[in-house]
This record gives structure tokens, sequence and C-alpha cells, in this order.
């Protein structure tokens, strides 16, 4: 789509570097933030919803289609698009994550594309730059899950719907249904977006025909998207886990959804959203007022919607659900920085870009995930110590989410040289259609281990399945000592010899 069919400046206007470039300028920006989000995405370890991803896009595709029917169908789309990305591109941290990468630079370009619609491209250009450094977008960026893809759907179904209120032709309203199914099936609360939509086309006359189109195109979408609501509702029990998390508090409701975890932009970040909205009602020129209240609404009403419906029938909410309002959240930071002349707005970019630097270096360190996940680093070590033909097994406690197990299917090519002694089935024949595999307990490897002389045992914790308790006496009744224990981030691997 090109940004001169988005909008085209007045003519009154006197000619800019932003609007005599506008497709080289926004491929630039855009270019911009995606390689930022793709800087050091490789470094952080896996952790266990990346696993899920890296699980389906390797599994057989009739294996995926029937445990989508049963577990992760909000996720259908994404893990099909990723068994593709995983064909062509393989499988690893850097492959993975630049597909969210690539999806924030496309992100970027729409908000470009979508400040242009308004006639206002230097508004476009700050939201791309506050949306590339927004720790919400940095963290996303660098994921191996759909939110950024569901970040960039939600800026294009933006443009599309501006397009369509602007135009007399069907053919953005087509385009804008079709992408809006398309977000829905990418993750279920993107359909959230039709509330800020219809705000937005509410200032619109009542008897406008573009907006009984609207209505229209929103209801076919909807009903295109019935399966895939009927799915995730019945797979609801899935994030019943999410009752015994604090997960609804002013924190995760004001700051995480758009800032992660810095307090420093969430603080400007929110005082700003707070004046543009007093300011909203001061305003004077019809294009500001419906691109403010565009802005606003995106970046507020998704989430009301989404606590009313965990009111009522939760638990649904979890900050990062929310991610694709992180461009509302840009567009409207950038709304009042264009109130200053260019220097201030340079100097404003840059206090915000240092302001999320360390937010940005802490996520990507080795431990950045999922409060440290460490998974790579239980394979390296495995692939750096074992021998071809020993034995090893993970011990299965605490947490799913936290079991080192996972290490398997995150980094396989780390364990070829072993043998998974407590395998029975994998996750996805044992139809019980959940990521767990079928696995034996340490008691019942009496007739497996015979012909094993190192055994590696994988626990999580500082825990002391290695050499003491009810464990360390069935290792020790089957002839096994230990040799060394090395501690990673937050497991303990031992090595025993017979």
């Amino acid at each position: 789509m090109s940004l001169k069919e988005v909008g085209r400046p007045p003519a009154t206007r006197r000619s800019t570097g932003l609007t005599r470039h506008p497709r080289l300028l926004a491929g630039g920006v855009s270019l911009l933030a995606a390689l930022l989000s793709l800087t050091a995405s490789w470094v952080p370890s896996y952790w266990s919803d990346e696993v899920a991803t890296v699980r389906a896009a390797t599994i057989p595709w009739s294996n995926l289609l029937a445990f989508l029917q049963h577990k992760d169908a909000v996720h259908g789309l994404y893990y099909s698009v990723m068994h593709l990305w995983a064909g062509a591109f393989g499988i690893s941290e850097f492959s993975t994550r630049s597909l969210s990468a690539l999806a924030v630079g496309g992100a970027a370009y729409g908000l470009v594309a979508l400040g242009t619609s308004f006639n206002r491209a230097s508004v476009g250009f700050i939201a791309a730059g506050v949306f590339a450094v927004l720790p919400r977008t940095t963290y996303m960026g660098a994921e191996a899950r759909s939110y950024a893809l569901t970040a960039c759907a939600a800026v294009w179904l933006t443009v599309l719907l501006v397009r369509a209120a602007q135009s007399r032709r069907s053919r953005s309203l087509v385009l804008y249904a079709a992408l809006l199914v398309l977000s829905t099936y990418l993750f279920v609360y993107s359909v959230l977006l039709v509330v800020p939509h219809f705000v937005y086309l509410a200032m619109m006359p009542r008897g406008s025909q573009r907006w009984r189109r609207w209505i229209l195109a929103a209801v076919a979408a909807f009903a295109a998207s019935l399966p895939i609501l009927a799915l995730a509702y019945q797979q609801r029990g899935q994030i019943s886990w999410l009752s015994e998390q604090p997960v609804v508090n002013i924190w995760t409701i004001l700051v995480e959804p758009f800032f992660d975890s810095s307090w420093a932009v969430a603080a400007i970040g929110l005082i700003v959203i707070a004046l543009v909205t007093v300011r909203l009602a001061r305003r004077r020129e019809p294009p500001m007022i419906a691109l403010t209240t565009l802005a606003l609404a995106w970046t507020i009403l998704p989430a009301i919607m989404l606590l009313l419906a965990n009111a009522i029938d939760g638990p649904l909410y979890l900050a990062r659900y929310l991610s694709f309002c992180a461009p509302g959240a840009a567009l409207t930071i950038a709304i009042f920085v264009s109130r200053f002349s260019a220097k201030y707005q340079v100097s404003i970019l840059i206090l915000i870009a240092a302001l999320a630097a360390p937010t940005f270096v802490a996520q990507r360190t080795a431990y950045a995930k999922n409060g440290g996940s460490d998974l790579a680093e239980v394979g390296s070590y495995i692939a750096s110590h074992a021998h071809r033909g020993d034995a090893i097994f993970f011990v299965e406690s605490g947490p799913a989410t936290l079991r080192p197990r996972l290490a398997l299917y995150a980094y396989p090519q780390d364990f070829t040289a072993t043998v998974d002694i407590a395998l029975v089935r994998r996750f996805d024949e044992t139809g019980k259609w959940t990521f767990s595999d079928q696995t034996k307990t340490l008691a019942s490897l009496d007739h497996s281990l015979p012909d094993y002389e190192r055994l590696w045992l994988v626990e999580p914790g500082k825990g002391t399945a290695c050499n003491g308790g009810a464990n360390g006496s069935l290792l020790a009744n089957l002839g096994f000592r230990l040799e060394l224990s090395h501690s990673t981030h937050r497991e303990t691997i031992c090595e025993l010899a017979r």
C-alpha cells in the first residue's frame, strides 16, 4: 500500500522532506524499527511459551491440526505460519524471533501511513519512532509468539478503516473485513479493535453510507470469526491458571501492556496520555480531533472491554494480551510530541529511547525470559559434557512452565548424544492434547538402566534428587553414585556413574 494512496498533504502546505519522499523515509523508519527489535534477540533462552511455538512448528501437520482442535486454537494460525517459516529458515532463536522483528517494522510503516492519511505525516513518523523504542515493542519484537504480528495487523486494520471512512469505494472495507477475520484468527482478542473503530466512526454523521457499510463489514467479519471464537471459549480452561496469579492490578493494567517493566517510560507515557485526553476537548482542527479520538480509544478501550469480560467470565486478562494496543499508545504520545518544534521532537524521542534503554538491555540478557529461563544453558552444558549413549532423566516437579524437560524441545540438537530414558510417548502422540509428554518416574526405571554406565539427571531448582532423599536412595540401589553436580541459573544437573 503506497503512502501516496493513503493520503496527500494539502496543496497549500509547503513540501518538506517528510512529504517529498514518504515511502523512502517510511521504509527507513520501518527498517530501523525491525533492526532494533532484532538486535541481540538471539541471546535470551527460549521460555515455555516459545517452546510451545517450536513444538507446534516442528510436529507433522496432521498432528498439529488434531492438537488445535483441543488446545491452543487461539494460536492456530500463528503456529501454521511458524510451521512454514521454520520449514524455510529452520529453528533457532534468531530465525523464530526474526518474524516478530519484521512485524514490528511492518507496524512502524503502517503508523507512518496512518499519520499521512490524516495529512499529519510528522505525527506518523514520530509514532513509528516511539513505537519502535517502547519496551513492550522491543519485548514482543524479540519473542517467538504472535503478539508482534497481532500489533502489525492492528495497525494496518486501522489504516484500512480510515481509508474506508475517507473513500466512497468499497475496496477498503472489503480488505478491512478480511484483515479483521485474519487478525481474529491470529489472536482472538484482536476482535476488541472493533470497539475503538466504532468510536472513531461514531464521529461521522449517522446517516453516512460509509457508517452503514462498516457495520455490514464488521458483522460479516464477526460471522466468519465465529468458529475460532467458539473454539476459544471451549478451550478457555487452559488459561484457568490466571486465577492464581496477580494479573489484574494497577501495574498490569496501566504499565505492562505498553511499557513492559520500565517505570520511567511508563511515567512519561501515562502523563502524556492523560494530557492528550484533557486537551482533546480544546482541539479545533477536525483531522486532529479524529486522529486523537482514534488513538485514545485504541489505547484505552480494548483494556476496559477485556477487564469487563474478565470480571464477568474470567480469568481472561493478561497484560501481554493487549500488546496490539501498544501502537495506539505510541500514536497518542506522538500527537503530544508533534506540538513542539522539530528540534524538541527529536530531543523528546531521544529522551524516551534513553529511558527505555535499560529495559531494552535487560530484555536481551541470557535469562531475560519468564523470570530467568535457562533452557539454553541446560542444553549447552549437556552438549559439552555428555558422551554418546549416556542416559538422561528430567525430574518432573514444580510448575509445568518451569520444568527443565522443555529444553529437549527447545534445543534438541544439544541432546542428540543422550538417550531420554523417561519418555513413553511424545506430547502429540499421547491423545491427551497437552504439551506434556507421557514419562516414567524415577522409581519405575529399575529395568531401563542396566545398559547405561552414565546417567545425567536434571531437576528444577537446587534440590537434592542426585544424592539425597528417596530419589538419592533409588539411584544408589541401582548402582549409581554422584560424580559431580552443576548448578545453572535455576536448575541442577548431576552426573552419575556406576
